[in-house]
């Protein structure tokens, strides 16, 4: 019935006024429903800067669709192509080289996206211009700049350390870049990558087993002072020494997740001692970090509004410190804690 409706006069007025659309885990609509949502609808969604197409099915987003996204929607600012496992550099080309502007882009979402390569990111971060003998204006020198400041690349296992390292030297702007799970990248990539994004406040290496002390050394002397987000979760070669350095260096720090992690109570010291600033910290399934090394950094981080320690050592001590210091927590995970009493 979609494409029926779509042919209404009244639902093209009423698309012509929208910025936004979201069919996140729409896995009712078909590939041929959704081609006729852009393809019906034209100009009506000239004035769309926000575009989901994520989870919306195995089969369904695919390089043609991203070829009319290009055609139909030159204003899109931000686009969420998450688990569209059909999507090629091939789609990406024809998304970026039609009527959208991909320099205007500001986040991207590709996580899944296990077809695309450097290569197709090369189409959504065009490097910049040379500079012009003659010296272009700052104003015009910008508009030649991309402006992506989000991308997530999740699981994109094709990705190399010269697509990266590229990446963040070609979007000077950019502020948060996801990694999980990208296993192709080396150690030496992962130490490169912060100090070619000098805009850099978001990383997420999650599940990244290069990341080790040296890597966190890196991240550390490259973001000092601007470092908001950090995730290492099951980054199983950090220790508390590579941790440290960055409790010192990013004092500022606002989340952190370290779970599933070897780090002990010696970490938890020293985020008690130089990461007030925390709002949220998942330290789950830290299994050699004492329940009394977990109170004492909770007694001291007291802006913290989400905590998980689930299945760690935490004990009553913790609740009591929790209690007792802390006024702000809304949302806490005691989940397979067994060592409070009841």
């Amino acid at each position: 019935r979609v494409p029926l409706v779509l042919r209404d006069q009244r639902l093209s007025s009423l698309l012509a006024s929208l910025t936004t659309i979201c069919l996140s885990g729409a896995l009712h609509i078909s590939h041929g429903a959704l081609s006729q949502i852009f393809e019906s609808c034209d100009k009506s969604l000239a004035n769309v800067e926000r575009l989901s197409l994520a989870h919306m099915g195995a089969r369904v987003v695919d390089d043609r669709i991203l070829e009319l996204i290009g055609k139909h929607c030159p204003s899109l600012l931000h686009v969420d192509l998450t688990a569209a496992h059909l999507v090629t550099n091939h789609g990406l080309k024809k998304m970026c080289t039609k009527k959208l502007d991909v320099k205007r882009l500001l986040s991207l979402k590709l996580n899944g996206c296990c077809k695309v390569t450097g290569e197709g990111l090369y189409y959504v971060c065009p490097p910049p211009p040379p500079p012009s003998p003659s010296g272009n204006s700052s104003a015009a020198a910008d508009a030649n700049v991309s402006q992506l400041q989000v991308i997530e690349l999740d699981d994109v296992v094709g990705l190399q350390d010269q697509d990266a390292v590229t990446l963040a030297s070609d979007a000077p702007n950019l502020r948060a870049l996801s990694l999980a799970r990208c296993t192709e990248l080396s150690k030496a990539a992962v130490c490169v990558l912060p100090s070619n994004a000098p805009a850099l406040t978001t990383l997420c290496l999650r599940e990244c087993n290069v990341v080790d002390d040296e890597c966190l050394q890196y991240i550390a002397s490259a973001c000092s002072g601007r470092l908001v987000d950090l995730d290492l979760e099951r980054c199983q070669n950090v220790t508390d020494m590579g941790l440290s350095m960055i409790c010192k260096s990013c004092p500022q720090l606002e989340r952190l997740n370290i779970s599933h992690t070897p780090l002990t109570g010696i970490s938890a010291a020293q985020i008690a001692l130089h990461m007030q600033s925390l709002t949220h910290l998942d330290i789950g399934n830290c299994l050699s970090m004492e329940s009394d090394a977990i109170a004492r950094m909770v007694s001291h981080c007291r802006n913290i509004e989400v905590l998980s320690v689930k299945g760690t050592a935490a004990g009553d001590e913790v609740l009591d410190a929790v209690v007792k210091y802390n006024r702000v927590l809304r949302d806490l995970d005691l989940s397979f804690c067994v060592n409070f009493s009841l």
